[in-house]
């Protein structure tokens, strides 16, 4: 059972106050509208400037993104499944490396989905009159703090794989990047391998950050994509 870092203090409760939760469904919604906005600049204009009215201000190019990881893992998986097949203690390795980047994205959607569902069970004030709806906030608040424990498990278990492949000496021919949010991204190259720093995964409030600007970036990329996507093609993804 992993340790999840600061689990005694648990996570701070949401806040109706909050208005990031609001400024993310509102940025799903239009992601379900975008192929009716094939070639309009001003509609992710307008969500975009929403986003950074409430503190949202995401910046993709300074943020790891699961690709960035998928890339770190198809160049692992690649340099040693020929290994794997003559040594049986590497392949359970690389069996929990796969894939591991697309675990972490189905986290992240599943934490931010949380969000958006407690904004809008608390959109409206009959949430205060109704105790029936207040234990649904209770529910989809311990459903988040368990979404934001598998987030973090799987981060966890994606770093100390990559960090046990090179103890055990499988990793010599790579070079080990460890990132944290507000960090430059690692320099791009052949053997490079992006893990998380040891204090970003002992830190709830930076993962939940980190979380945020990973839904929004790959959330705004889809939209800008689909805008700039002829509306035939569009409508077939």
């Amino acid at each position: 059972m992993e340790q999840y870092p600061d689990e005694e203090a648990k996570d701070k409760p949401l806040d109706v106050s909050d208005s990031v939760p609001g400024a993310l469904a509102r940025l799903h919604n239009a992601h379900h509208e975008r192929h009716a906005h094939h070639g309009d600049p001003e509609f992710i204009g307008h969500i975009q400037e929403e986003l950074t009215q409430v503190g949202i201000e995401r910046a993709s190019v300074n943020t790891i993104l699961p690709t960035n990881l998928a890339d770190s893992i198809e160049r692992i998986v690649g340099a040693l499944t020929e290994e794997a097949a003559q040594d049986p203690a590497l392949e359970p390795l690389l069996k929990r490396l796969r894939g591991r980047d697309r675990i972490i994205q189905g986290a992240i959607g599943n934490y931010v989905s949380t969000l958006i569902q407690f904004y809008n069970i608390t959109r409206t004030n009959a949430w205060r009159d109704s105790e029936e709806i207040r234990d649904k906030l209770v529910i989809v608040d311990e459903r988040r703090r368990r979404c934001h424990n598998s987030l973090i498990e799987a981060m966890t278990v994606y770093t100390k794989t990559i960090k046990e492949l090179e103890q055990e000496g499988y990793l010599d021919n790579f070079s080990l990047a460890a990132w944290e949010p507000g960090e430059p991204l690692p320099e791009p190259t052949a053997n490079t391998v992006v893990v998380f720093s040891g204090r970003f995964l002992q830190n709830r409030d930076r993962i939940k950050d980190w979380a945020i600007d990973v839904d929004v970036a790959v959330t705004l990329a889809d939209i800008q994509s689909a805008i700039d996507t002829p509306n035939d093609e569009g409508h077939r993804q």
